[in-house]
Formats: C-alpha cells, structure tokens, sequence
C-alpha cells in the first residue's frame, strides 16, 4: 500500500517554522483548497488514496476533508487533535 498523501491546510505563517510541519505534507491553507481540488496535479492524483489532513487542532481539517469528499475524495481522515498533538507525541510528552 502506499503511504498516506499528507495535506496541512494551515495558513503559510503557521507553517513557515520547520518545526512547526509534519516532513512530507503538501501546504496548502484552507482558503485555497477549492483551487487546488481543480488545478493541484499532485492532490489531484492522490484522490484514489488515503488523504491525512492536518491542521492546529482538527477544526480546519474537517472543513477541508468535507470539500474534499464532496469532490470525490473517499479515503479522507483528519489528524486527530492536529498538529498540536504530533507535536505532543513527537516530544514524548
């Protein structure tokens, strides 16, 4: 299987710091998601797969995966407790 096509939908401020961003995730902010669904090569091909969607704390994340669905994306799941949780996990806390 391959892996999961990683999207953090937070805005370029929140990911500018390299700490701050999950290696591998593909940027693109919320606002521009709708864009991206149509003219993304990338996102584009990653709709027969499972899709992770990242952001602060999940709220975003699930606005983004239900436009996602509804563009026919079926394998969308949303980063549980977003980024500050990987954060957490990643330090051991």
């Amino acid at each position: 299987p391959n892996p999961p096509f990683l999207i953090d939908v937070r805005t370029p401020s929140e990911t500018a710091e390299q700490d701050n961003r999950i290696e591998g995730a593909h940027i693109i902010p919320l606002d521009t998601i709708r864009h991206a669904l149509k003219h993304d090569a990338d996102l584009r091909e990653a709709k027969g797969g499972d899709v992770v969607i990242i952001c602060r704390s999940g709220q975003r994340a699930g606005i983004a995966a239900w436009l996602m669905k509804r563009s026919g994306f079926e394998h969308c799941f949303i980063l549980s407790g977003g980024i500050e949780a990987w954060k957490e996990d990643e330090s051991g806390i």
